[in-house]
């Protein structure tokens, strides 16, 4: 919070009923003179001890200079119920932007490249270009620099293969952040570089295009900022070091800013901390920041048992040795058992009777473990295909049709339907452009009904205008219509456009109309992304309010034989259309802050708090899951109620698990109107208070997008039924979830698989990718140790109708090792299927009908062929219901 600004709030709740009233007492640690708090006191009882109890923080506005400062809240619990008389609850660190403006104590600002000194937005001054040494080169523009108010900074820039600065400072800890702008390459893959700071890389293989590149808009002329939180300089000189591999390294801005508050500082060697049973140990260190009153003891312990040793479970810091790292060393236990490359986390628990560091939070250290015992996990991606059109669009999305081919939908409304051969060789592209030419033809969302048919399948694709209103701020006479809309297509090449649901929100920037997904029920579930950046309309983010439909994921009841998807919207009839209008007000997104959706439509608001909700997958045990982007800094303010906000400072990104009427965090203050629990903002880090907020089961860095469900048994079953999920141009992330998928138990990234937009589980344990940046479909297939003889991996489709259309629908099952036709059979819940081809990693076949099966039952899959058996447990599932739309 701001001094002089808005509040902010947290709330408190008991876990289990007690049997007498608790009391949580608050207090602040000094200076005690920062906040002021609506109670000091909470008590509950055993009637109300599961009703939230909101504290309303305030920061006081007094006229010291203090700059940004955290200021912990403690909490002393007493009650005649020994389970809860004092009771341990985390301190609440809170904190604190100054009002009263002075520059950053010891910070110091450079403009690379400038030859003057620049005041910026914030009233920071930028020194002229300093402290480089070597030969390097100034190049400048006069174009504007997206992503920053600040284009003074980016339009200068010193450039060298091998670049370097060398900038006295005190000895000390600062968080060091590197500003860039690529203003002369216009591609992806022209410049890379390496950036090392005293010494130790701090970013590898820099792309500024690349990583700057916003999902729908070129990436040059556009404000990267890279940040290392902590680097340490012991010798007064802070170096800076890049060196291109491609090219020249080049740098718009330096920003170094001493680290001045109390705080545990923990490095890990290399950046991070792995082990290897029966092999090298690693280590981290800690060291304090600041000098304390009295002895910090930080005690270590481990979340699972048995998995790791430690060399040591406690350190020390006194007023003698404060600055001085201590070390713990982490060997894994090499038992017997096969676990997989797993991991453990170490927690740290600190004590001082120093009120700074008393209870002060340390962040968990993953220590990654490669299990001895464990098939290693290795794939190898190649590019099937390359979408050669010169146009700025690409591949966004992808879905595998019941027709055994993959369909990859394009952000200028074309889709293309790849058939591949065992070895995913394109053997036939068929090219569809029924939405392509279309006002609103961006693709963002392809999906097929489960219960459609292999012999004439129907494309449901999500589609919209992105930018309609050229992404930023317009005035209100203009309209911005709700352009999003699902359409089927049908027919011959696919030429038949059916509009299904129309009058769906899209921003007036990169959030639309997204993913899609299917119930086994046959309802689409579709991804809605928001108007703004957490609730509050902002220029940067396309200037229009959050509207009944947006920052949500909605359910169509299209398995409904009356389903009306037309969507139209009203105004309140009070409401006043500016002057200068041409069309009806209550088309216009401008007004959708206001709007009512009109009855009679069957699209409705499952789940709410979704900001970006890219992608989504219901998976085999039927549950619903998407990604979610993180708010952004600079796009908006966080809506804390109808009427009140704080500054964004950026947030990861999110898994989740979608349920019914949940709301995930993020504002939408039009439904708020009804649901004031809309109206306030929620971060990733809270815990889930029930019935108010529900938390992700992940975060991850941005901007992940692509979601799937990996099914198939390849290395031992490790990966299978974990959720894979895309960062953009960047790593797969590998989700294990506990049992009732309600956790995540173990999230590992998986090698070679990476770079895309979109990502997909495809036959024969592959990932595909969907790459927008580079115009690429690319598939990872592995490399399976664990196959030894015929092993059956996978079936497409996992789910289908079980009265099968008559014989027509078809499946293929991916593995490795099978034999021929003449000796392969195929056991689906005890049916035999009729086979059509087989190769040594694909069988082909007509599913079997099925009569008088619990629905809710996956069935086992055997493959008996060249005299050996492979079976995939619950793999496929029959499904009872009937569809309309197919």
């Amino acid at each position: 919070m701001t001094e002089g600004g808005a509040s902010d709030s947290y709330s408190l709740v008991l876990s289990s009923q007690p049997t007498a009233n608790v009391t949580i007492t608050l207090a602040t640690p000094a200076p005690s003179n920062q906040l002021s708090f609506d109670k000091t006191t909470l008590t509950f009882t055993p009637t109300n001890w599961n009703t939230a109890q909101v504290v309303t923080v305030t920061a006081v506005n007094d006229t010291a200079v203090e700059g940004t400062q955290t200021v912990n809240i403690a909490h002393t619990v007493s009650s005649t119920d020994s389970q809860y008389n004092n009771v341990a609850v985390g301190n609440v660190g809170v904190t604190i932007t100054d009002n009263d403006s002075a520059p950053t104590p010891g910070a110091i600002r450079i403009d690379t490249g400038a030859t003057q000194a620049y005041t910026d937005t914030k009233g920071q001054v930028w020194q002229a270009d300093k402290y480089f040494v070597g030969t390097s080169s100034v190049y400048t523009t006069t174009a504007p620099i997206g992503k920053t108010e600040d284009d003074v900074i980016y339009q200068s820039d010193r450039f060298a293969k091998n670049l370097a600065y060398q900038i006295p400072v005190a000895n000390g800890n600062y968080s060091v952040n590197l500003h860039f702008s690529e203003n002369y390459q216009t591609d992806f893959n022209k410049r890379v570089f390496d950036v090392a700071l005293e010494g130790q890389l701090a970013f590898d293989d820099v792309d500024i295009f690349k990583q700057s590149k916003n999902a729908f808009f070129p990436g040059n002329n556009s404000a990267l900022v890279l940040s290392a939180p902590v680097v340490t300089v012991n010798d007064g000189i802070l170096n800076i070091n890049l060196d291109a591999s491609l090219d020249n390294a080049t740098i718009s801005g330096i920003e170094i800013i001493p680290l001045t508050a109390p705080q545990v500082i923990w490095t890990q060697t290399g950046g991070n901390t792995a082990v290897a049973e029966g092999g090298a140990g690693d280590s981290y260190s800690l060291v304090l920041n600041t000098k304390p009153t009295a002895d910090v003891t930080v005690q270590l312990a481990t979340n699972i048992a048995n998995q790791i040793t430690l060399n040591k479970t406690s350190f020390t810091f006194t007023a003698n040795n404060w600055n001085v790292a201590q070390s713990v060393t982490i060997n894994a236990v090499n038992d017997t058992t096969v676990e997989g490359n797993h991991s453990v986390n170490i927690s740290h628990n600190v004590t001082s009777t120093d009120s700074n560091y008393n209870k002060i939070n340390i962040p968990q250290v993953a220590v990654s473990i490669t299990d001895n015992e464990t098939v290693p996990i290795s794939f190898t991606q190649k590019v099937v295909a390359t979408i050669s059109e010169s146009t700025p669009a690409g591949p966004t999305t992808g879905a595998w049709g019941p027709d055994g081919r993959l369909y990859v939908g394009d952000y200028d409304g074309t889709i293309r339907a790849y058939t591949f051969d065992q070895n995913y060789n394109v053997t036939n592209t068929q090219v569809i452009t029924a939405v392509k030419g279309l006002y609103n033809s961006d693709i963002l969302g392809i999906a097929f009904n489960p219960y459609d048919t292999s012999d004439s399948p129907t494309i449901y694709v999500a589609h919209s205008k992105l930018y309609a209103n050229r992404g930023g701020a317009f005035p209100e006479t203009e309209l911005s219509p709700y352009s999003g809309q699902v359409s089927i297509l049908e027919g011959p090449n696919f030429s038949q456009l059916t509009p299904l649901i129309t009058g769906l929100p899209t921003s007036n920037h990169d959030h639309g109309v997204n993913g899609l997904t299917f119930d086994n029920k046959g309802d689409l579930y579709i991804n809605i992304g928001g108007n703004t950046n957490a609730g509050v309309i902002n220029a940067n983010i396309g200037g229009i309010p959050e509207s009944p439909f947006s920052a949500a994921i909605l359910k169509a009841e299209i398995s409904k034989p009356t389903f009306n998807g037309q969507i139209k919207y009203s105004l309140p009839s009070d409401f006043k259309p500016p002057n200068g209008l041409t069309f009806d007000p209550a088309t216009s997104q401008v007004f959708g802050d206001k709007a009512t959706v009109k009855p009679g439509v069957d699209v409705s608001v499952y789940a709410s708090g979704l900001r970006n909700p890219y992608d989504s997958v219901f998976t085999t045990e039927g549950r619903l899951y998407t990604t979610d982007n993180g708010h952004n800094a600079g796009f908006g303010d966080l809506s804390t109620s109808a009427t009140t906000s704080i500054p964004a400072p950026g947030a990861p990104d999110e898994l989740n698990l979608i349920e019914q009427g949940n709301y995930y965090g993020s504002p939408n203050r039009n439904r708020g109107v009804s649901d004031p629990r809309q109206n306030v903002f929620h971060g990733p880090t809270e815990a889930s208070i029930p019935g108010v907020y529900t938390a992700p089961l992940a975060t991850s860095m941005a901007s992940t997008n692509g979601i799937d469900q990996y099914r198939a048994t390849t290395f031992n079953n490790q990966l299978r039924g974990n959720l894979i999920a895309q960062r953009w141009n960047a790593e797969v992330y590998s989700y294990k979830l506990s049992a009732d998928g309600r956790q995540v138990q173990k999230t590992d990234t998986i090698n070679n698989t990476g770079g895309n937009l979109d990502i997909l589980a495809g036959p024969g344990g592959a990932i595909v990718g969907i790459d927008y940046s580079d115009k690429k479909i690319n598939v990872a297939t592995p490399n399976d140790a664990a196959a030894i003889g015929v092993t059956a991996y996978d079936i497409f489709p996992w789910r289908a109708a079980a009265n099968n259309d008559a014989g027509k629908n078809t499946f293929v099952i991916g593995g490795k090792n099978f034999g021929s036709l003449a000796n392969t059979q195929v056991i689906i819940g005890g049916k035999a299927a009729t086979l059509t081809e087989v190769s040594s990693q694909r069988i082909k076949g007509i599913l079997p009908t099925f009569t008088n099966t619990n629905p809710i039952d996956l069935l086992d899959v055997t493959v008996n062929s060249n005299g050996q058996s492979s079976i995939i447990a619950d793999a496929y599932l029959p499904l009872y219901g009937s569809a309309t739309f197919v």
